[in-house]
């Protein structure tokens, strides 16, 4: 969400920063991220995002972007980019929520945002095959990655890259929110 804003305050007009904006989602896909952390929450959720933690950093997330938004010179434009950058997630949970995945245009953007853009590669699972002197494997499905995860989340050098994970994810988005209240 902070990147599809930010892209808006670089690039004023809309009818390019907006559609830029839901790209860039797809571009940050590409970068490791830490999705692990969703399986050591205890409870029976059917999806990841359905977790307690989920909802309430969604939340979270959402609040400070608007807060963010509202410091712009063109909160409505902010907002928009915002949203942008979220609207690939968000069209993936509710379409399978709703099962839309046959719908032509959503099936190809849900496609695209699951098999193309997001990265099989974790850096706790690089770290600790590295650690272990085995070779760094990308698992080909969120299944096997849940898998693996039984298997590693004790190693000390797994929850390294996972922190290291989690660190550059905050990371940007705290230098993008600080150049936004700072422009």
């Amino acid at each position: 969400m902070v990147v599809g804003l930010w892209i808006t305050q670089i690039i004023p007009n809309p009818f390019i920063s907006l559609p830029l904006a839901f790209a860039s989602h797809m571009v940050l896909d590409a970068i490791p991220h830490n999705d692990y952390f969703y399986f050591q929450i205890p409870g029976n959720f059917k999806h990841m995002h359905e977790s307690p933690l989920s909802i309430v950093l969604l939340g979270v997330g959402g609040f400070l972007t608007m807060y963010l938004a509202l410091h712009t010179p063109n909160p409505i434009i902010a907002s928009a980019g915002a949203f942008m950058g979220l609207l690939p997630d968000a069209i993936w949970a509710i379409s399978k929520r709703m099962s839309l995945l046959s719908n032509g245009l959503i099936k190809k953007i849900n496609w695209f945002h699951q098999e193309i853009s997001h990265t099989t590669f974790d850096l706790g699972e690089a770290f600790h095959n590295l650690g272990a002197g085995r070779k760094v494997s990308f698992p080909t499905s969120f299944t096997t990655r849940k898998e693996n995860f039984m298997k590693i989340s004790d190693s000390a050098l797994t929850k390294l890259g996972w922190f290291v994970e989690s660190g550059i994810e905050v990371g940007l988005c705290l230098y993008l929110s600080i150049w936004v209240l700072l422009k």
